[in-house]
């Protein structure tokens, strides 16, 4: 079990991964043959279809022979299946709240924990035990609701130190969980029991 919580993409760079975090995936990503998306919004085809045309691990020289979004289209038998050939999976960024709706109906979350799992973002978000969607230009309010349980913490990715309605809400949600704030170029590692926590350049434990 290894599970890797990002942020964000490197905005001055296409959106490709931040280098500090290309180049731990480079070590460590080479040995898989697939990849297996949980998108944030599998209702819609086009979008899967980009994310399955993605370069962003090409960009940094990993090269899969497979790779599966899974999308509303699956069964749940499918999706079982789906998780149990597969080892490397990447909940990817968007909106929580119908990344959720889609795990819940599918009962993924039992299923992958013990995998290798990615989360952008909202997939960060949902990885956590209690979630936590904060307001911004797409949400009218600041919500916690039940995530996966993976981490037990709870992640604020795209973090702001200027945006004061935001700290307010964070400092009130804290009194349910911890709460780790990340910069887009920030991210957080938990290998097993360790848990190791990254910006730019500078590592901390």
């Amino acid at each position: 079990m290894k599970y890797y919580l990002l942020s964000g993409m490197d905005e001055k760079n296409d959106y490709n991964f931040f280098s500090n975090i290309a180049e731990i995936f480079k070590k460590e990503l080479c040995e898989f043959n697939s990849i297996v998306y949980i998108p944030t919004y599998p209702d819609k085809r086009d979008k899967c279809k980009k994310l399955a045309e993605s370069n962003i691990f090409k960009n940094i020289g990993i090269t899969f022979e497979r790779i599966i979004v899974l999308d509303n289209t699956y069964t749940e038998d499918e999706i079982k299946n789906v998780i149990n050939e597969n080892e490397l999976f990447f909940l990817y960024g968007g909106n929580p709240y119908k990344q959720i709706e889609f795990i819940n109906k599918y009962k993924i979350s039992e299923l992958i924990k013990n995998k290798v799992i990615i989360g952008l973002s909202a997939g960060s978000i949902n990885m956590s035990e209690i979630s936590i969607c904060t307001k911004d230009d797409e949400f009218e309010e600041s919500q916690m609701y039940q995530g996966m349980g993976l981490v037990s913490f709870s992640v604020e990715p795209h973090f702001d130190l200027s945006n004061k309605e935001v700290l307010i809400d964070l400092l009130e949600f804290s009194k349910n969980t911890d709460i780790y704030a990340l910069e887009d170029d920030a991210y957080i590692i938990m290998d097993n029991e360790h848990i190791y926590f990254y910006r730019r350049y500078i590592f901390l434990t």
